[in-house]
C-alpha cells in the first residue's frame, strides 16, 4: 500500500531507454536532411525552368539534373532514417509531398522542350470536344482542318490516327475543357499523379 501511495515521477527524456532515444534522435536527424533535401531539390528545379529551351543549354541541363538526382538519393536515405519513428515517417511523407507538389508548380509553366507528345494530347482533346471521335481521322485529314491553330505544326505523327486508350483520351478532353493551353493538361497530369500518391 505504501509502495502504491507514492506518486509516480513523470518519465523525462533521460529516463526513456538508449534505444529509444537514439530513434528519435536519428528522426530529428531526418527531418533536418529531408528539409535540406526538399529545399535544394526546388532550387535545382527552379534553376531548370530558368534554362528555357534546355535543348539550347544541354550541358547545365544535366549538370542540374544529375544534382537533383544525388539529393533525391539523400532524401530517400533520410526517409529510410525515419521509418523506425510513425511520426517522424509521417511528418516525412508529408514534406515529401509537398516538395514534390512545390517542384510540379515550379515546371508548370514551361514549355515542353524534351518532348512534342503533349501536343498531340491537346489535339486530341480538341477534337473531341468538337464533337469528333479522335480515332477515326488522323490530324492531317482535310475533314479537321477547321480545328488547326498555331500550333498544329507541333503535333507529333499527324497522318497517324491516336493510338491512345480511351480513359487518356478523357484525361485529353479534360485539359482541353479546362483550356487551350498546353498548361491546361500538365494540371490534369499533375492533379491525376497526386491522386494516385494519395489514395496508395
Amino acid at each position: 500500500l505504501t509502495a502504491l501511495a507514492i506518486p509516480r515521477r513523470t518519465t523525462g527524456w533521460a529516463d526513456r531507454p538508449s534505444a529509444c532515444r537514439g530513434v528519435c534522435r536519428g528522426a530529428l536527424w531526418a527531418d533536418a536532411v529531408l528539409l535540406a533535401c526538399g529545399g535544394l531539390l526546388i532550387c535545382c528545379w527552379w534553376r531548370i525552368r530558368a534554362l528555357g529551351d534546355v535543348r539550347e543549354h544541354l550541358g547545365l541541363f544535366y549538370g542540374w539534373f544529375a544534382a537533383a538526382f544525388v539529393i533525391y538519393l539523400a532524401g530517400l536515405g533520410a526517409v529510410r532514417r525515419a521509418e523506425p519513428a510513425r511520426a517522424a515517417s509521417w511528418r516525412a511523407m508529408a514534406c515529401v509531398a509537398v516538395v514534390a507538389v512545390v517542384c510540379r508548380l515550379v515546371m508548370l509553366g514551361a514549355a515542353p522542350a524534351l518532348s512534342d507528345d503533349v501536343y498531340r494530347y491537346r489535339w486530341d482533346g480538341r477534337v473531341q470536344l468538337a464533337g469528333l471521335n479522335p480515332y477515326a481521322a488522323a490530324p492531317d485529314d482535310p475533314s479537321l482542318e477547321r480545328l488547326r491553330d498555331d500550333e498544329f505544326s507541333l503535333v507529333t505523327f499527324p497522318h497517324l490516327r491516336t493510338v491512345y486508350p480511351p480513359l487518356t483520351e478523357l484525361a485529353f478532353r479534360l485539359g482541353a475543357w479546362l483550356g487551350p493551353t498546353v498548361t491546361s493538361q500538365k494540371i490534369v497530369f499533375v492533379v491525376v499523379e497526386l491522386i494516385t500518391v494519395f489514395s496508395v
